[in-house]
Protein backbone atom coordinates (compact mmCIF):
# COMPACT_ATOMS: atom_id res chain seq x y z
CA UNK A 1 0.00 0.00 0.00
CA UNK A 2 1.29 3.07 -0.86
CA UNK A 3 0.93 6.19 1.29
CA UNK A 4 2.64 9.22 2.70
CA UNK A 5 2.08 11.48 5.54
CA UNK A 6 -0.13 13.90 4.76
CA UNK A 7 -2.75 12.70 1.85
CA UNK A 8 -3.75 8.83 2.05
CA UNK A 9 -6.97 8.31 -0.14
CA UNK A 10 -6.72 5.69 -2.64
CA UNK A 11 -2.53 5.86 -3.54
CA UNK A 12 -2.85 7.91 -0.30
CA UNK A 13 -5.93 8.42 2.26
CA UNK A 14 -7.74 11.42 3.51
CA UNK A 15 -5.49 12.93 6.08
CA UNK A 16 -3.28 15.92 7.59
CA UNK A 17 -0.31 18.74 16.93
CA UNK A 18 -1.11 18.99 23.82
CA UNK A 19 -1.06 20.74 26.83
CA UNK A 20 -4.12 22.64 28.26
CA UNK A 21 -3.49 26.47 27.64
CA UNK A 22 -5.65 27.04 31.44
CA UNK A 23 -4.58 27.12 34.79
CA UNK A 24 -5.36 24.02 36.20
CA UNK A 25 -7.57 25.67 39.14
CA UNK A 26 -9.76 26.05 35.72
CA UNK A 27 -9.21 22.86 34.05
CA UNK A 28 -12.82 21.02 33.27
CA UNK A 29 -13.06 17.81 34.58
CA UNK A 30 -12.25 14.52 32.82
CA UNK A 31 -14.92 11.46 31.92
CA UNK A 32 -13.68 8.00 30.20
CA UNK A 33 -14.23 7.67 26.25
CA UNK A 34 -15.23 3.77 25.27
CA UNK A 35 -11.71 3.88 24.62
CA UNK A 36 -10.68 4.39 27.94
CA UNK A 37 -8.91 7.45 27.19
CA UNK A 38 -10.06 10.84 29.02
CA UNK A 39 -11.98 13.42 27.51
CA UNK A 40 -12.52 17.18 29.19
CA UNK A 41 -16.34 17.10 29.88
CA UNK A 42 -17.35 20.76 28.18
CA UNK A 43 -17.40 24.14 29.73
CA UNK A 44 -20.11 26.25 29.49
CA UNK A 45 -18.18 28.85 27.31
CA UNK A 46 -18.62 27.21 24.25
CA UNK A 47 -22.28 28.15 24.06
CA UNK A 48 -21.07 31.45 22.66
CA UNK A 49 -19.41 29.37 19.71
CA UNK A 50 -21.35 28.64 16.44
CA UNK A 51 -19.10 25.87 14.66
CA UNK A 52 -19.10 24.25 10.80
CA UNK A 53 -16.86 21.03 10.39
CA UNK A 54 -15.90 20.83 6.81
CA UNK A 55 -14.81 17.76 6.18
CA UNK A 56 -13.50 16.23 2.43
CA UNK A 57 -9.84 15.36 0.75
CA UNK A 58 -6.91 17.12 0.98
CA UNK A 59 -4.54 16.83 -1.85
CA UNK A 60 -5.63 19.38 -4.31
CA UNK A 61 -6.25 22.67 -5.68
CA UNK A 62 -10.02 21.29 -6.01
CA UNK A 63 -10.21 19.69 -3.01
CA UNK A 64 -9.18 23.02 -1.42
CA UNK A 65 -11.50 25.11 -3.05
CA UNK A 66 -14.34 23.24 -1.69
CA UNK A 67 -14.42 25.64 1.74
CA UNK A 68 -14.16 28.85 -0.15
CA UNK A 69 -18.21 29.54 -0.31
CA UNK A 70 -18.52 28.72 3.57
CA UNK A 71 -15.80 31.02 4.53
CA UNK A 72 -17.27 33.58 1.98
CA UNK A 73 -21.10 33.12 3.68
CA UNK A 74 -19.85 32.20 6.84
CA UNK A 75 -17.59 34.71 7.44
CA UNK A 76 -15.58 33.00 10.75
CA UNK A 77 -13.54 34.73 13.28
CA UNK A 78 -11.45 31.50 13.36
CA UNK A 79 -10.45 28.56 11.06
CA UNK A 80 -8.85 25.33 11.85
CA UNK A 81 -7.09 23.59 9.61
CA UNK A 82 -5.33 20.12 10.12
CA UNK A 83 -2.19 19.78 11.78
CA UNK A 84 -1.17 16.02 12.26
CA UNK A 85 1.07 15.73 15.09
CA UNK A 86 1.81 19.46 16.31
CA UNK A 87 2.50 20.34 19.46
CA UNK A 88 1.36 23.25 21.48
CA UNK A 89 4.72 24.87 20.55
CA UNK A 90 4.37 23.93 17.14
CA UNK A 91 0.45 25.17 16.82
CA UNK A 92 1.50 28.32 17.98
CA UNK A 93 4.53 28.93 15.67
CA UNK A 94 1.67 28.32 12.75
CA UNK A 95 -0.94 29.99 14.09
CA UNK A 96 1.60 33.16 14.78
CA UNK A 97 3.68 32.53 11.32
CA UNK A 98 -0.53 33.36 9.73
CA UNK A 99 -0.98 36.58 12.13
CA UNK A 100 2.61 37.71 10.70
CA UNK A 101 2.34 36.82 6.98
CA UNK A 102 5.18 34.66 7.44
CA UNK A 103 2.97 30.88 6.99
CA UNK A 104 4.82 28.77 4.36
CA UNK A 105 2.62 25.96 2.70
CA UNK A 106 4.27 22.16 2.44
CA UNK A 107 2.07 21.32 -0.95
CA UNK A 108 0.01 22.15 -3.81
CA UNK A 109 -3.23 21.94 -1.31
CA UNK A 110 -1.73 24.03 1.63
CA UNK A 111 -0.77 26.60 -0.56
CA UNK A 112 -4.50 26.95 -2.44
CA UNK A 113 -5.95 26.76 1.19
CA UNK A 114 -4.16 29.58 2.53
CA UNK A 115 -5.06 31.49 -0.58
CA UNK A 116 -8.93 30.92 0.36
CA UNK A 117 -8.07 31.96 2.98
CA UNK A 118 -6.35 35.06 2.53
CA UNK A 119 -9.02 36.26 -0.16
CA UNK A 120 -11.55 35.23 2.64
CA UNK A 121 -10.09 37.87 5.43
CA UNK A 122 -9.36 34.87 7.93
CA UNK A 123 -7.48 36.77 10.55
CA UNK A 124 -6.85 33.58 12.50
CA UNK A 125 -6.16 30.02 12.76
CA UNK A 126 -6.16 27.28 15.22
CA UNK A 127 -4.71 24.10 15.26
CA UNK A 128 -6.88 21.30 17.21
CA UNK A 129 -3.76 19.02 17.98
CA UNK A 130 -1.83 20.35 20.83
CA UNK A 131 0.29 17.66 21.93
CA UNK A 132 2.90 17.69 24.18
CA UNK A 133 6.02 16.36 22.86
CA UNK A 134 6.03 12.93 24.24
CA UNK A 135 2.40 11.83 23.09
CA UNK A 136 3.42 13.89 19.78
CA UNK A 137 6.25 11.37 19.19
CA UNK A 138 4.91 8.53 20.23
CA UNK A 139 1.26 9.69 17.95
CA UNK A 140 3.77 10.15 15.00
CA UNK A 141 5.56 7.00 15.55
CA UNK A 142 2.79 4.83 14.92
CA UNK A 143 2.14 6.80 11.98
CA UNK A 144 5.80 5.98 10.95
CA UNK A 145 5.05 1.74 11.91
CA UNK A 146 1.86 2.30 9.21
CA UNK A 147 3.49 3.70 6.71
CA UNK A 148 6.29 0.74 7.40
CA UNK A 149 4.19 -2.16 7.57
CA UNK A 150 2.53 -1.00 4.69
CA UNK A 151 5.08 -1.09 2.80
CA UNK A 152 6.08 -4.52 3.74
CA UNK A 153 2.70 -5.97 3.10
CA UNK A 154 3.15 -4.35 -0.65
CA UNK A 155 6.64 -6.12 -1.11
CA UNK A 156 4.46 -9.16 0.46
CA UNK A 157 1.63 -8.57 -2.01
CA UNK A 158 3.62 -8.40 -5.19
CA UNK A 159 5.93 -11.24 -4.82
CA UNK A 160 3.16 -13.71 -3.90
CA UNK A 161 3.45 -14.06 -0.10
CA UNK A 162 -0.27 -13.65 0.89
CA UNK A 163 -0.20 -14.90 4.09
CA UNK A 164 2.54 -12.20 5.06
CA UNK A 165 0.29 -9.83 2.98
CA UNK A 166 -2.06 -10.21 5.79
CA UNK A 167 0.22 -10.37 9.03
CA UNK A 168 1.87 -6.85 8.06
CA UNK A 169 -1.45 -5.53 6.77
CA UNK A 170 -2.68 -6.36 10.35
CA UNK A 171 0.22 -4.81 12.12
CA UNK A 172 0.07 -1.29 9.60
CA UNK A 173 -3.88 -1.16 10.51
CA UNK A 174 -3.12 -1.12 14.44
CA UNK A 175 -0.51 1.36 14.09
CA UNK A 176 -2.70 3.22 12.15
CA UNK A 177 -5.62 2.81 14.59
CA UNK A 178 -3.18 3.91 17.40
CA UNK A 179 -2.63 6.90 15.69
CA UNK A 180 -5.75 8.04 14.77
CA UNK A 181 -7.37 7.65 17.97
CA UNK A 182 -4.93 9.46 18.74
CA UNK A 183 -5.40 11.99 17.08
CA UNK A 184 -8.62 12.02 17.63
CA UNK A 185 -8.92 12.08 21.41
CA UNK A 186 -6.66 15.10 21.29
CA UNK A 187 -8.93 16.83 18.93
CA UNK A 188 -11.95 16.27 21.43
CA UNK A 189 -9.78 17.71 24.41
CA UNK A 190 -9.31 21.05 22.74
CA UNK A 191 -13.09 21.06 21.60
CA UNK A 192 -14.67 20.29 25.37
CA UNK A 193 -12.72 23.72 26.37
CA UNK A 194 -12.67 25.45 22.93
CA UNK A 195 -14.10 28.90 23.23
CA UNK A 196 -11.87 28.79 25.88
CA UNK A 197 -8.98 27.88 24.36
CA UNK A 198 -9.40 30.15 21.66
CA UNK A 199 -10.26 33.52 24.17
CA UNK A 200 -6.45 32.28 25.82
CA UNK A 201 -5.10 32.74 22.50
CA UNK A 202 -7.04 35.64 21.21
CA UNK A 203 -8.03 37.55 23.72
CA UNK A 204 -9.86 39.99 21.32
CA UNK A 205 -13.01 37.35 20.94
CA UNK A 206 -14.01 37.66 24.31
CA UNK A 207 -15.83 40.52 22.88
CA UNK A 208 -17.55 38.99 20.38
CA UNK A 209 -21.45 37.85 21.36
CA UNK A 210 -20.37 34.83 19.17
CA UNK A 211 -17.17 33.92 17.99
CA UNK A 212 -17.88 31.70 14.82
CA UNK A 213 -15.07 28.96 13.81
CA UNK A 214 -14.80 26.62 10.95
CA UNK A 215 -12.83 23.21 11.10
CA UNK A 216 -11.04 21.84 8.12
CA UNK A 217 -10.46 18.45 8.91
CA UNK A 218 -9.84 15.36 6.02
CA UNK A 219 -12.91 13.23 5.39
CA UNK A 220 -12.03 10.00 7.43
CA UNK A 221 -12.33 12.42 11.12
CA UNK A 222 -16.08 12.94 11.11
CA UNK A 223 -16.21 10.85 14.30
CA UNK A 224 -14.61 14.10 15.60
CA UNK A 225 -17.95 15.78 14.61
CA UNK A 226 -20.07 13.50 16.03
CA UNK A 227 -18.32 13.67 19.64
CA UNK A 228 -19.06 17.60 19.12
CA UNK A 229 -22.29 17.70 19.17
CA UNK A 230 -22.31 17.03 22.28
CA UNK A 231 -19.60 19.63 23.04
CA UNK A 232 -22.22 21.69 24.14
CA UNK A 233 -22.21 24.30 21.11
CA UNK A 234 -24.34 27.06 20.64
CA UNK A 235 -24.33 25.65 17.06
CA UNK A 236 -22.71 23.03 14.92
CA UNK A 237 -23.12 22.19 11.08
CA UNK A 238 -21.08 19.24 9.18
CA UNK A 239 -20.82 20.22 5.45
CA UNK A 240 -18.99 17.64 3.02
CA UNK A 241 -19.88 15.87 -0.47
CA UNK A 242 -22.53 13.89 -0.18
CA UNK A 243 -23.24 10.81 -0.58
CA UNK A 244 -19.70 9.81 0.86
CA UNK A 245 -18.58 6.18 0.38
CA UNK A 246 -15.24 5.21 2.57
CA UNK A 247 -13.18 2.50 1.62
CA UNK A 248 -12.67 -0.94 2.92
CA UNK A 249 -8.80 0.04 4.98
CA UNK A 250 -10.32 2.74 6.36
CA UNK A 251 -13.17 0.98 7.97
CA UNK A 252 -10.98 -0.41 10.94
CA UNK A 253 -9.82 3.26 11.52
CA UNK A 254 -13.34 4.85 11.86
CA UNK A 255 -14.36 1.59 13.99
CA UNK A 256 -11.93 2.16 16.65
CA UNK A 257 -12.61 6.37 16.55
CA UNK A 258 -16.18 5.38 17.65
CA UNK A 259 -14.83 3.11 20.12
CA UNK A 260 -15.52 -0.29 18.07
CA UNK A 261 -13.59 -3.57 17.49
CA UNK A 262 -12.07 -4.60 14.20
CA UNK A 263 -12.90 -7.61 12.12
CA UNK A 264 -9.50 -9.48 11.71
CA UNK A 265 -10.46 -12.58 10.37
CA UNK A 266 -8.55 -14.07 6.67
CA UNK A 267 -11.24 -12.87 4.78
CA UNK A 268 -11.95 -9.36 6.27
CA UNK A 269 -8.21 -8.43 5.96
CA UNK A 270 -7.97 -9.86 2.95
CA UNK A 271 -10.85 -7.83 1.77
CA UNK A 272 -9.46 -4.79 2.73
CA UNK A 273 -6.02 -5.49 1.18
CA UNK A 274 -7.96 -6.34 -2.34
CA UNK A 275 -9.96 -3.28 -1.76
CA UNK A 276 -6.90 -0.95 -1.69
CA UNK A 277 -5.35 -2.37 -4.92
CA UNK A 278 -8.18 -2.94 -6.63
CA UNK A 279 -9.29 0.78 -5.59
CA UNK A 280 -5.92 1.89 -6.76
CA UNK A 281 -6.39 0.62 -10.47
CA UNK A 282 -9.98 1.68 -10.46
CA UNK A 283 -9.37 5.08 -9.83
CA UNK A 284 -5.97 5.30 -12.46
CA UNK A 285 -8.30 4.25 -15.61
CA UNK A 286 -11.70 6.20 -14.79
CA UNK A 287 -10.08 9.31 -12.92
CA UNK A 288 -13.27 8.72 -11.29
CA UNK A 289 -13.67 10.59 -7.60
CA UNK A 290 -12.81 8.74 -4.44
CA UNK A 291 -16.12 8.83 -3.49
CA UNK A 292 -17.41 6.58 -6.78
CA UNK A 293 -13.94 4.80 -7.38
CA UNK A 294 -15.04 3.51 -3.16
CA UNK A 295 -18.41 2.84 -3.91
CA UNK A 296 -17.87 0.95 -6.54
CA UNK A 297 -15.17 -1.05 -5.79
CA UNK A 298 -16.62 -1.75 -2.30
CA UNK A 299 -19.60 -3.55 -4.07
CA UNK A 300 -17.23 -5.56 -6.38
CA UNK A 301 -15.08 -6.67 -3.36
CA UNK A 302 -18.12 -7.30 -1.08
CA UNK A 303 -17.73 -11.19 -1.74
CA UNK A 304 -13.76 -11.81 -2.09
CA UNK A 305 -11.91 -13.06 0.73
CA UNK A 306 -8.40 -14.98 1.09
CA UNK A 307 -8.91 -17.29 -1.18
CA UNK A 308 -8.73 -14.42 -3.80
CA UNK A 309 -6.15 -13.11 -2.44
CA UNK A 310 -3.91 -16.09 -2.62
CA UNK A 311 -4.69 -16.21 -6.02
CA UNK A 312 -4.16 -12.88 -7.42
CA UNK A 313 -1.21 -12.24 -5.36
CA UNK A 314 0.60 -15.12 -6.95
CA UNK A 315 -0.77 -14.60 -10.60
CA UNK A 316 0.57 -10.76 -9.92
CA UNK A 317 3.54 -11.88 -8.54
CA UNK A 318 4.55 -14.32 -11.91
CA UNK A 319 3.31 -11.45 -14.01
CA UNK A 320 6.76 -9.93 -15.83
CA UNK A 321 5.92 -6.25 -14.03
CA UNK A 322 4.34 -7.50 -10.93
CA UNK A 323 3.77 -3.85 -9.70
CA UNK A 324 2.05 -2.79 -12.96
CA UNK A 325 -1.68 -1.59 -13.31
CA UNK A 326 -1.71 -4.41 -16.53
CA UNK A 327 -0.85 -7.18 -13.68
CA UNK A 328 -3.67 -6.16 -11.38
CA UNK A 329 -5.96 -6.05 -14.00
CA UNK A 330 -5.44 -9.06 -15.39
CA UNK A 331 -5.35 -11.35 -12.24
CA UNK A 332 -8.55 -9.60 -10.98
CA UNK A 333 -10.55 -9.81 -14.48
CA UNK A 334 -9.33 -13.96 -13.75
CA UNK A 335 -11.21 -13.32 -10.86
CA UNK A 336 -14.21 -12.38 -12.77
CA UNK A 337 -14.08 -8.84 -10.75
CA UNK A 338 -15.06 -5.94 -13.38
CA UNK A 339 -12.40 -3.31 -14.25
CA UNK A 340 -14.36 -0.30 -15.71
CA UNK A 341 -12.35 1.76 -18.73
CA UNK A 342 -14.24 4.93 -18.04
CA UNK A 343 -16.34 7.14 -15.65
CA UNK A 344 -19.20 5.99 -17.74
CA UNK A 345 -18.96 2.33 -16.88
CA UNK A 346 -18.42 3.40 -13.00
CA UNK A 347 -21.80 5.39 -13.05
CA UNK A 348 -23.76 3.06 -15.04
CA UNK A 349 -22.88 0.30 -12.34
CA UNK A 350 -23.69 2.66 -9.24
CA UNK A 351 -26.98 3.53 -11.13
CA UNK A 352 -27.83 -0.03 -10.80
CA UNK A 353 -26.84 -0.72 -8.19
CA UNK A 354 -27.28 2.10 -5.73
CA UNK A 355 -29.58 4.43 -7.94
CA UNK A 356 -29.48 7.57 -9.25
CA UNK A 357 -29.42 9.95 -5.91
CA UNK A 358 -27.10 7.63 -4.16
CA UNK A 359 -24.02 8.80 -5.90
CA UNK A 360 -22.90 11.67 -7.54
CA UNK A 361 -21.78 12.04 -11.48
CA UNK A 362 -18.19 13.75 -11.66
Amino acid sequence: MKANLTNLSRRSFLAGGASSLLLAACAPALKQTALGSPVNVPLPGNKRLKVIFHFGKHATVEDAKEITPILEEFKPHVVCPEGAFATEEKARKWEDDWLNNRFAPADEYGGALAKSLILSRVKRIFLLERFNQAKSDTTRASWGVFINKSSDSDDAFYAGLPEKVLEHYDKAVDAMVKSSVSRELEMKRVLSNFYGQLVQRYPELSKEPEVRVVVNCGGAHTPVFKAARKMGFGEVQRKMKAPYYFSAFLVPMRMATFGKQRKRDKDTLAREVLNFHYGNLVSDKTKSSDANTNAFVNLATKKLGFDTLQRVSKAVSSHSNPRSNEAIELALKAEGVPVPQSKAEVHAFLEKKLGPRRFTRD
